[in-house]
């Protein structure tokens, strides 16, 4: 019996073991699934900035972490979870932050506690920096961090004395739009901008948002041809009559009507024809062909709907204002004239099925502020109908469609859809995701033009990276060489490591062995080998709070 009693207790022990961890096991597991769908919700809300978008974005992240995790979790005074927020920016040509993102995307004054931002306020290594954010004191965030843990409750643990078990923390973060990377992946895209007569007083708003978009993309990957809402005029067919184009800015100047030194045959088709229902040449509203600098062809004299510009509208975020897309967007005014959604967004959709290139994903960006009151395409539809069918036909062939609202709303023409000119543009864009909010973005408009450029930024973005997407805050390590590779076995031997995401090491060994080290860069750190064994190879690694540099061949130090 008492052997028994002794196996009994080894046997519900093992039981325990089995079980109790393999339930554990998998209800980690589903946590982690939770806690990555609530940053994924997150993200939806993200950009976020004041006590009521916070609040918001909380009560969704606490409406699907209980959806998601059995019995839910309880965010109270013993929290099963926790949400902070961080600013998330970009590196570029090793510098320390790329502050062009600060402040257009995030703001993190009041997490950082100064209102002078430098490198210092950044951490973090590889492509990314990220800062701590309240938008609960007036920060704009465009990152959200969740922490969770549970505790699971075993069925056989109590009777060894084991009654529960804990699942950890598990973190995952999420950010929208611009997220520290630069973009990866080849576009195609026609930037549609209204200059009709409402437009007046406002085009600066959107010749900065232009820019901007400018800036985020990379000219040897996103290609941009200019399109325009009313057309325009000049001849943009023969890119060699577009090179020597000049436009002259001033103080005095408005942009609401030409510059006196401008003149037809100076202007990239910005100088408003009359004809509002003429489409019969792409060039008056697409009157600048896509600029950028990959080796594909861009154009040929013989074939104007292939016309473009080899030229790098951008370089490291800046914008070069000797580029012809610049000039071009520089020169815009608002001219008298009806409002014809439907042309432009055809004419669009046309010059990418026909100049874009193959295999590469293709959008159009459209800013408009007011209704259509006019269909060119003669093809019988009212104004918003037409608009709302080009639309269709233009996402029917792949191409992602944003629209961007600058104005208050209003009726569609004749109420031919029975929308308002918010939803006719909303439906006009492609979904977020299927079965999800639009690309539709809406802008008031003011003369304080912040608000619109960064509208402008967060679709360029969206384009090159994704809406809302999870991220690591923190790279993991990694090494690539090392010099000198071999040193006496008596230690002290100063070795290079190269590599990347160095910044914020905090830990170098060596053959497992802890070492003094110094961080010379994110590429570049210097470790003292410790003394070793004769003959044997030791891995240097790296740790960090992204993790420790994966072993590779090229880490291995070689006692002597």
């Amino acid at each position: 019996m008492i052997l028994f009693a002794l196996s009994l207790t080894v046997i519900l022990g093992i039981g325990a073991l089995v079980i109790d961890l393999g339930v554990l096991r998998n209800n980690r597991q589903i946590l982690a699934n939770a806690v990555d769908a609530g940053a994924l919700a997150a993200g939806t809300k993200l950009p976020v900035t004041g006590a009521a978008g916070t609040t918001a974005l909380e009560a969704l992240v606490q409406q699907t972490l209980d959806a998601n995790y059995p019995g839910g979790l309880i965010k109270g005074a013993n929290k099963d979870y926790t949400i902070s927020y961080e600013c998330l920016i970009g590196t570029i040509s090793g510098q320390a932050a790329y502050w062009r993102d600060v402040p257009t995307v995030c703001v993190p004054y009041q997490g950082v506690g100064t209102t002078q931002l430098s490198a210092a306020s950044f951490a973090g290594a590889g492509a990314s920096r990220h800062a701590p954010c309240r938008p609960d004191l007036g920060d704009t965030c465009n990152t959200a961090l969740i922490q969770a843990s549970a505790i699971t409750r075993f069925a056989i643990g109590p009777v060894v004395g084991v009654p529960s078990g804990s699942t950890g923390t598990l973190t995952a973060s999420a950010c929208s739009g611009p997220c520290g990377a630069a973009p990866g992946s080849p576009d195609d895209v026609v930037l549609v901008m209204d200059r009709t007569g409402s437009m007046s007083g406002y085009i600066p708003g959107i010749q900065g948002g232009a820019y901007n978009v400018m800036s985020v993309f990379n000219p040897a990957l996103q290609r941009i041809a200019l399109g325009t809402i009313g057309p325009a005029d000049g001849n943009a067919a023969d890119p060699a009559a577009d090179n020597p184009v000049t436009c002259p800015k001033n103080s005095s100047s408005n942009w609401v009507s030409p510059p006196a030194a401008l003149s037809d045959s100076m202007v990239l088709g910005v100088e408003g024809n009359g004809n509002y229902t003429d489409t019969s040449a792409l060039a008056r509203w697409v009157p600048v062909g896509f600029s950028g600098t990959d080796t594909a062809p861009f154009w040929s004299l013989s074939d104007p709907a292939a016309r473009g510009h080899r030229e790098a509208y951008s370089s490291g975020g800046a914008v070069p204002t000797n580029s012809t897309l610049y000039k071009a967007i520089s020169c815009l005014w608002a001219v008298t004239g009806s409002t014809d959604l439907a042309s432009p967004m055809r004419m669009a959709a046309s010059y990418l099925s026909a100049s874009g290139r193959a295999g590469v994903p293709k959008a159009i960006i459209f800013e408009t502020d007011g209704n259509p009151n006019r269909n060119g395409l003669g093809n019988g539809l009212l104004p918003c109908s037409a608009a709302y069918a080009e639309a269709l036909a233009a996402k029917g062939a792949g191409i992602e469609v944003f629209t961007l609202q600058y104005g208050s709303a209003q009726t569609c023409s004749s109420n031919d859809t029975g929308w308002t000119a918010n939803q006719l543009l909303q439906n006009m864009a492609s979904p977020d995701v299927v079965g999800g909010p639009s690309h539709y973005l809406f802008v008031p408009k003011t003369t304080d033009y912040t608000a619109i450029t960064q509208a402008f930024t967060k679709i360029a973005y969206a384009i090159t990276q994704g809406s809302n997407h999870l991220v690591t805050l923190n790279a993991q390590p990694f090494i690539t060489s090392i010099s000198p590779a071999t040193g006496p076995f008596t230690g002290g031997t100063a070795i290079t490591v190269t590599g990347s995401s160095f910044l914020g090491v905090t830990k170098v060994t060596v053959g497992g062995q802890n070492a003094a080290f110094s961080v010379n860069s994110d590429t570049s750190l210097t470790v003292v080998a410790p003394g070793g064994t004769k003959g044997s190879g030791a891995d240097v690694i790296a740790s960090s709070p992204g993790g420790s540099s994966p072993i590779v061949p090229a880490d291995v130090f070689t006692y002597q």
